[in-house]
């Protein structure tokens, strides 16, 4: 009777560790990239445009969900933050939102077109746009 709890006690610890290895990559998680690019594509906005500013509530909320995301997928606290202030992963993520202004209409050189971009995305009710305000 011992030997074959052991054994099932076993075989659960190694399913499970198979089951930790195999967890999708932070990065790799649709739901987690695309709200973290969102969160800088208004970043950017909010950044260079002193008329748009955040709607904190909401985008608080949004933040938690993204971190109970991660945490659905397997992953601490710990992990969660040491992803977050990866620099390489900073660099991906700011490129996808400069992406996505450049795409829009921003120039990069010109402060004016942050404006006008953000106040569209604010108008249009866009998911970047849902977490900004016009002051």
């Amino acid at each position: 009777m011992i030997g074959r709890a052991f054994i099932l006690g076993a075989a659960m610890m190694c399913a499970g560790t198979a089951m930790a290895e195999a967890r999708i990559a932070l990065s790799d998680d649709k739901v987690i990239d695309d709200g973290l690019t969102v969160v800088a594509i208004g970043d950017f906005l909010r950044d260079n445009c002193a008329q748009i500013e955040p709607r904190f509530w909401r985008s608080i909320s949004f933040m938690r969900s993204l971190q109970a995301r991660a945490h659905e997928l397997g992953y601490s606290d710990d992990e969660i933050e040491a992803f977050l202030d990866d620099d390489g992963e900073k660099a991906r993520v700011r490129a996808r939102a400069k992406a996505y202004l450049e795409a829009r209409g921003v120039a990069f050189d010109d402060p004016k077109t942050f404006c006008t971009v953000g106040k569209a995305e604010i108008a249009a009710e866009t998911t970047v746009g849902r977490f900004l305000k016009v002051n």
